[in-house]
């Protein structure tokens, strides 16, 4: 298996320079030459052995890993220290809840992807990236500095992804002020001389740019989902769902930001798996216009909302999106060139491409911040279930989905709702209703706290300038 560039600049690429990149040198994102395809026999027997989740993520990197580049018991070991070492706090990784919708009361399914060592999704793919990365960095004596820009929950994510591993050191920015207090504290309570981190006086976005500016760069990379390596992890959540519903077909409805999930849940389709998507976005709508309208938008005004991690103008995974179900990197260069050339431009795409996309991503709902406290104070209400602000847009999706649905739901939840206690109490439900406030007690209390840990990028500072004496200052340790 070999990588390439979503824009055809780069191609013939091996796995570990895939992973250790973060954009490839014509500015597109790597995605595999071949997307494999799996037989009806092979998805019927993994249903048989009911996988779990750490074996359904070997066989799934098994495909887009070569065994010559990593080899079977290195990989093995890799996924045992991600999944098997009390890193997750139930035996089968994903929780699972049942519940209800409003418009009919039918029963659905909600995975809850958050049972990690920082409560979000994230922390199911970069478990195992600061693995991976940690087993080429020892094999070939290098080193690594691993830049990350979070509107939330990646940052604290990537943090333990690589927290101590030697050879690796992790430089986060995030929005100041513009992330929940507890993601706030997971970041900024780490004391391991390896993490470096930043608050950053700006959106998400803002913070993009001094990133991508970093690269292409020697010894430097990336685990936002610009990584190949996070996306290809991901498939194994729809997988695992797949199989935990006994095989059948399944319409899933989930959170969206950068559109990484999504792609990850595209390429499990294109696997072979019967599973359509139904994304939900908050009102930073640029996905939403994309998928709804075929109108691709990169950039524009964030709006802070309280689905703060999805808080995003710049969901740069619709270029892999592009590619996948267009096969065609002149195609998927020019409408990029389109829009990085103005944050106002806007590309119209092709009805025969958005048709093929909506065979397998039929509809986005733009979920407003009223409905997104409504439908927190609903689930908590008629089943006495939390959710964090970001699962709400998913259940919201699937109340309104209509007709469009034909097969068995299932809701991915993204994040502990404890990490959005702020968000609840403003949903009219107070903490100690629920015990919100114990993920904040517990870090609070934690020996390692030290809430000024992070560093300041103000507002009028030159954040690239900062971002690189940071670089020049680890690789004089190195």
């Amino acid at each position: 298996m070999k990588y390439c560039s979503t824009r055809g600049g780069v191609k013939g690429v091996p796995f570990r320079q895939a992973l250790f990149s973060g954009y490839a040198l014509d500015g597109g994102l790597f995605v595999p030459e071949i997307v494999p395809k799996l037989s009806p026999d092979t998805i019927s027997e993994w249903v048989k052995a009911k996988l779990s989740y750490p074996k359904i993520v070997y066989e799934i990197v098994r495909r887009f890993v070569s065994e010559e580049e990593l080899p079977n018991d290195a990989l093995a070991k890799c996924i045992e220290n991600a999944y098997n070492t009390g890193k997750f706090d139930t035996l089968s990784v994903v929780g699972m809840k049942n519940c209800n919708t409003r418009r009919t009361e039918e029963g659905f399914t909600v995975a809850e992807l958050f049972h990690g060592q920082t409560q979000s999704f994230k922390d199911y793919a970069l478990s195992l990236v600061g693995q991976l990365m940690q087993y080429f960095l020892n094999k070939h004596n290098e080193k690594l500095i691993v830049l990350v820009g979070t509107s939330g929950d990646t940052g604290s994510a990537a943090i333990k992804s690589v927290e101590g591993l030697e050879g690796i050191d992790i430089i986060v920015l995030y929005p100041d002020g513009k992330i929940s207090a507890v993601q706030e504290l997971q970041m900024t309570s780490s004391l391991a001389k390896n993490v470096h981190v930043f608050a950053v006086e700006g959106t998400s976005d803002d913070l993009d740019v001094p990133i991508r500016q970093c690269f292409p760069g020697e010894g430097i990379c990336s685990i936002n989902s610009i990584n190949w390596a996070r996306i290809m992890i991901q498939i194994a959540h729809f997988v695992y769902l797949y199989i935990h519903e006994g095989g059948e077909a399944l319409d899933i409805f989930l959170p969206t930001g950068a559109a990484g999930n999504l792609v990850s849940g595209v390429i499990c389709n294109l696997m072979g798996f019967p599973i359509k998507f139904f994304p939900a976005t908050n009102e930073n709508d640029n996905v939403h216009a994309f998928l709804n309208k075929g109108q691709l938008r990169l950039g524009g005004t964030i709006i802070s909302t309280p689905a703060n991690a999805m808080d995003i103008r710049y969901p740069y995974n619709l270029e892999r999106l592009i590619y996948l179900l267009s096969n065609s990197p002149e195609l998927t260069a020019k409408y990029m060139t389109i829009c990085e050339s103005d944050s106002e431009n806007v590309a119209d795409i092709e009805k025969s491409l958005l048709d093929k996309i909506k065979t397998i991503v039929p509809e986005c709902q733009l979920v407003e911040t009223k409905h997104i406290h409504e439908t927190i104070q609903w689930v908590w209400k008629t089943q006495k279930y939390m959710i964090c602000p970001h699962t709400a847009t998913a259940f919201y999706h699937l109340d309104k989905s209509g007709k469009l649905t034909k097969n068995k739901a299932v809701v991915v939840s993204t994040a502990s709702p404890q990490k959005f206690s702020d968000v609840v109490s403003a949903a009219g439900i107070s903490s100690a209703e629920w015990k919100g406030d114990e993920l904040w007690t517990k870090l609070k209390a934690g020996p390692q706290v030290e809430p000024n840990r992070s560093m300041k990028m103000q507002n009028q500072s030159d954040w690239l300038k900062i971002l690189q004496e940071e670089i020049s200052k680890i690789r004089s340790t190195h």
